[in-house]
């Protein structure tokens, strides 16, 4: 038998869906004057132009940051939690902090699990000439980071 004896029905219904992710960035990169700097031990969390509860949104039990191992299993992941949250309903943004610099988060016994700076060696700060500094504030630019070991880009994006 055929559904409704073939006569098409439509019915109106709103998806109330939660906030979505829309980008992360770990380690950003700040402008102080024309000095970058990059924040080591922070993860910026944008997210879409939903409204969110301030207090809830800076909750740090609802953020973590998961070391896989590379594997496919959860047995052996290692789970690390911000230390503090602050939302800034402006940018709509989750500044994530952690107790230690991202790429010195460690297991159990000591042992370094990520090693994102040091891929290129050390940290650098960069002053920036006039003429590229008043086109980072007045245009969007792509920035693609390359190192030895990822000749391809490491990191990637937009910087407004």
């Amino acid at each position: 038998l055929p559904f409704n004896g073939g006569v098409s029905r439509s019915v109106r219904f709103d998806l109330d869906l939660g906030p979505t992710i829309q980008s992360i960035v770990p380690q950003p990169i700040v402008r102080s004057g024309t000095t970058l700097t990059q924040l080591r031990n922070v993860v910026h969390v944008y997210f879409n132009d939903d409204t969110l509860a301030a207090t809830e949104a800076t909750r740090p039990q609802y953020y973590q940051l998961v070391y896989t191992a590379n594997s496919l299993t959860s047995r052996d992941d290692i789970v690390f939690q911000p230390s503090t949250v602050n939302y800034d309903a402006v940018l709509n943004r989750a500044t994530l902090t952690f107790n230690r610099n991202l790429d010195e988060l460690a297991d159990s016994s000591g042992n370094i699990l990520a090693n994102t700076i040091n891929d290129f060696g050390v940290l650098k700060t960069a002053t920036l000439a006039d003429s590229l500094y008043t086109m980072m504030l007045t245009d969007s630019i792509y920035a693609n980071a390359h190192s030895k070991l990822r000749g391809s880009g490491l990191v990637r994006g937009q910087i407004r």
